[in-house]
Parts: C-alpha cells; structure tokens; sequence
C-alpha cells in the first residue's frame, strides 16, 4: 500500500474501480508484494495475484522460482504461475538447444522447497506480452485453460492427475 501526493486520486469515470483499489484514508491498494533489503530498502518481487499457497500454507512466489530455471543454460526465458495453487513454468529456450521437461523439475527439486517446484512444464516458443513488452502471465494461463478444456477438463482435474513428472 502506498499513500501520497503522487498517487493518483482514482480511474478515470469509474468511480467502483476506483473504490476497490483506494481505501477512504487515500492508501492505493497496489497487490505488489515487496521485501525489505538488509539497507533498509523496498525490492518488489511479485503481485500477490500471482502468488500460490503451498501445503505448509507459506506463499510461494513465481520470482523465486524463475531464478533457479534461469541458472539453466539452456533457458532463454521463463515464467512461473500459479494455477489451481500449483506452480507452472512456462519456458522459452534458446535456439538449438534442448532441455527435457524432467531435467528443469529435478533442477527445482534440489534447490527449491517442494511447494515452488514447478508441476508441470509448458515449452513455448515466445510469450504474449504488452505493448511495452511485459509478459502477460494471465494470457498464458487463460492460453493453458483453452487447452485443457478443449481436451475435456479443467486445469484442477489436470494437474490432480499428473503423476510426479512433468509433461511438455
């Protein structure tokens, strides 16, 4: 939550919008997640959207995950969701090269807790993104729902059927 004279006093004509993200006393909800650095300084790490819980209840965030499957030479990109509380990496790879999907879960299961070890793997050759660039994960993840609907289930029923490896 921030709060001053830089924040902006609401959207434009939509005064319900506008009550959802801007309490009375003028704090701008912003759904960033944020740690403080050992100087004292703020870094933002995720949006709380794009958090999951885990089954010891912690949040798990996608940034913490994204950096081990960076440490992989052959990734070009990634990006980690949550989905049905289940994380789902999404990876781009370089050109020419290969990685199976089992590699990048082993990877994650020797550095990260086992809630923040991806479920499943998903290669891509690029990623929808935004006028200025920035990936846009909910795209990704309604892209992934149209797929599994059209096999015939939800995205729930599909990572619940999943067995410890991962599908590319």
């Amino acid at each position: 939550m921030i709060r001053g004279p830089q924040v902006m006093r609401g959207y434009w004509e939509d005064e319900s919008a506008t009550h959802g993200i801007i309490d009375k006393e003028g704090w701008l909800h912003t759904n960033d997640v944020a740690r403080m650095t050992e100087d004292g300084y703020f870094q933002i790490i995720s949006r709380r959207q794009d958090s999951w819980q885990g089954e010891d209840k912690a949040l798990a965030y996608p940034r913490d995950v994204e950096e081990v499957i960076y440490e992989l030479p052959e990734v070009r990109e990634v990006v980690v969701v949550g989905v049905a509380n289940q994380p789902i990496a999404f990876v781009s790879l370089k050109e020419k090269t290969r990685v199976p999907a089992k590699t990048i879960i082993s990877f994650c299961e020797r550095r990260l807790p086992p809630s923040q070890v991806p479920r499943l793997v998903i290669f891509v050759k690029d990623f929808p993104r935004s006028f200025i660039g920035k990936v846009l994960r909910r795209e990704l993840v309604s892209q992934y729902q149209q797929q599994i609907m059209a096999e015939g289930g939800s995205v729930g029923q599909h990572l619940a059927g999943l067995e410890d490896t991962a599908v590319s």
